[in-house]
């Protein structure tokens, strides 16, 4: 149909009004786009359609986690009763951590759940009978309880926790130090020491705990954990039920409101930790000497006697409350509902040595260790919680950003050391060798796979005895040995590599295991030899360097660089001394 010249199209103005909206619409999707203006219901979806979709890249709930990390720290909260002044004395003193370590590990679980690669944390516990949990079962042990507690949480931000308690009953505390990755695994995230019972006043044995952090890849973090045992046998029974020292209390049992932390909550327990930790820090016995030097290590521990001039407490004879006590003093004795006869009570229903932790105090050092890890990672999860309301923070750019500080929290390089040098040559890594059960490090750290050709001496694998499997300990000692005046036995060959230290540890579990040995060497055995087959060479020398270390181990000196055989012997002329191999220390 055709216009007429000189009419107006009454169509028109309706089409032009048509256009004009649609233009509108679209400068308006842009600004919207553009600033991220939208209705508050509409961001709060966009939030969590952008959590979806970060969970699917890294795995992460930050909901459940908040969810559990409160649930977690309401029931220790309770348990130990620390809203009260005798509660939260009694962990501040004893269990205090400084706010830069805290950042450490705030930023550590920040970096693994924003991070596509190295979504585990490796905790190693090393230590003695007190943290292998002898006296009652495996499982009860305070390693295990913090596995136990921590890994829902963590695995609800895709972080693995892997847990392993390389603690062993009666231990020396040398070589066994040395031995921690090669036992737990390599490039940990924490190394918890536990033996001064066995080597309480050993700087050098701790600080190379220290320095067993500073060459992990991970850079982890040190908690030092005075041995010993301390039970309420005096205290009166429980008039709960459950008893308050129970694993089935909850704080729902005991009529208690759960309790729901915020950022500030967690921010002033921090602060109160932060504040016990700058009087006197819980592990200082332990790092005291060495500590301003290894800041970005994080140190910090656990210690029920190291006394804290924040800490208060009333006075059993004068009645009046005094400052500076230690834990064992602020709980004063009973006051705390936990501090019944039932905690006294061990695992095995029997009676436990002195010395060893009931049940209920492996899991009040467990819980005491994931009090602080807990409310540290919900620090955390705030942090990156509020980080990612910002639309323009991606999964890389905070990562870039956690990087960084956390680089600025944990230096590259670290002073040398200033007590385990001479004598624990802790400047390197070392390269432990050993079959000492449980065994997580890589096989080639075995000393099994460095025996070549064929010996007599016997070898006992340390089979897991009955009282072992019931009670489910993994503690072993695996041992080559070998009796003077036996020419049967032979010698015991082992390959070893030199690079630029030269000399390497022969040790035994047993004082005395290499006073008495003779040592070979063959020098420069080419390296296509088939081992399996090595006969000792006719060029091969009697070797004189050598240099007894401690009770347990000998130092075999001088050796060139290269590839070698190194050989024990017993020595006939000490009739009925018996040599020992079970480690052999080098280093790089």
């Amino acid at each position: 149909m055709e216009q007429q010249v000189g009419k107006s199209n009454p169509l028109v103005p309706i089409q032009r009004c048509t256009v004009f909206l649609v233009l509108l619409v679209v400068i308006f999707h842009l600004i919207f786009d553009r600033f991220e203006i939208m209705p508050i219901e509409n961001k709060a979806n966009d939030f969590e359609l952008r959590n979806r979709y970060l969970r699917e890249e890294v795995s992460f709930d930050l909901n459940t986690a908040k969810l559990q990390s409160k649930k977690l720290l309401s029931l220790i909260r309770n348990r130990y009763e620390l809203n009260t002044t005798i509660g939260s004395n009694f962990f501040l003193a004893s269990n205090n951590i400084g706010k830069h370590a805290w950042d450490i590990l705030k930023y550590k679980f920040a970096l693994k759940m924003t991070a596509k690669q190295n979504q585990t944390f490796l905790m190693i516990f090393g230590g003695s009978s007190v943290t292998a949990g002898h006296d009652n079962y495996y499982n009860e042990s305070y390693p295990y309880i913090v596995k136990k507690r921590m890994s829902p949480i963590l695995s609800a931000l895709g972080i693995e926790l892997i847990v392993r308690n390389i603690a062993l009953g009666a231990n020396n505390c040398a070589p066994y130090i040395l031995c921690y990755e090669s036992m737990g695994g390599m490039d940990p995230d924490f190394v918890g020491w536990e033996q001064s019972y066995n080597c309480g006043h050993d700087e050098p044995v701790f600080e190379t705990a220290t320095r067993i952090a500073t060459w992990s890849a991970n850079k982890a973090m040190v908690y030092y954990s005075a041995s010993g045992a301390w039970t309420p046998s005096d205290c009166p029974p429980s008039t709960d039920s459950p008893p308050y020292c129970s694993e089935d209390w909850t704080p729902s049992a005991a009529g208690l409101p759960e309790w729901d932390p915020s950022l500030a909550d967690i921010m002033a327990e921090r602060d109160l930790l932060n504040k016990f930790n700058e009087d006197h820090s819980s592990a200082a016995r332990f790092s005291g000497s060495f500590n301003r030097e290894y800041s970005g290590i994080g140190i910090h521990g656990f210690n029920v006697w190291e006394k804290n001039k924040h800490c208060t407490f009333v006075n059993e004879k004068t009645k009046l409350t005094e400052s500076g006590c230690n834990g064992i003093d602020s709980v004063q004795k009973c006051a705390l509902r936990f501090m019944t006869k039932e905690a006294a009570e061990y695992g095995s229903g029997k009676n436990g040595a002195k010395w060893h932790p009931s049940r209920a105090f492996h899991l009040l050092r467990g819980e005491a260790i994931a009090w602080l890890y807990t409310m540290i990672l919900l620090d955390s999860v705030y942090m990156l919680e509020t980080a990612l309301k910002d639309s323009h923070n991606t999964l890389e750019k905070l990562t870039i950003e956690y990087e960084k500080k956390l680089s600025e929290l944990q230096p590259v390089n670290y002073p040398p050391p200033k007590k385990c040098g001479p004598l624990y040559h802790c400047e390197q890594r070392p390269i432990c060798h050993t079959d000492f059960k449980p065994h997580y490090g890589p096989d080639h750290m075995l000393l099994s796979s460095i025996v070549v050709g064929s010996t007599n001496w016997s070898y006992d694998p340390a089979y897991y005895s009955e009282w072992s499997m019931k009670y489910g300990y993994l503690d072993g000692k695996p041992d080559y040995t070998a009796k003077s005046g036996d020419s049967s036995q032979g010698e015991l060959h082992l390959q070893i590599f030199i690079n630029n230290t030269d000399f390497i540890w022969l040790c035994g579990h047993q004082k005395d295991s290499h006073k008495h040995s003779i040592v070979y060497v063959d020098l420069n055995v080419p390296l296509d030899r088939n081992m399996s087959e090595y006969v000792p060479s006719s060029t091969r020398k009697l070797w004189r360097q050598k240099k007894y270390i401690g009770f347990e181990c000998k130092a075999v000196l001088g050796l060139p660089r290269g590839h070698h055989v190194v050989s024990v012997a017993t020595n006939s002329s000490h009739m009925g001394h018996t040599s020992h191999l079970t480690h052999v220390i080098r280093w790089p």
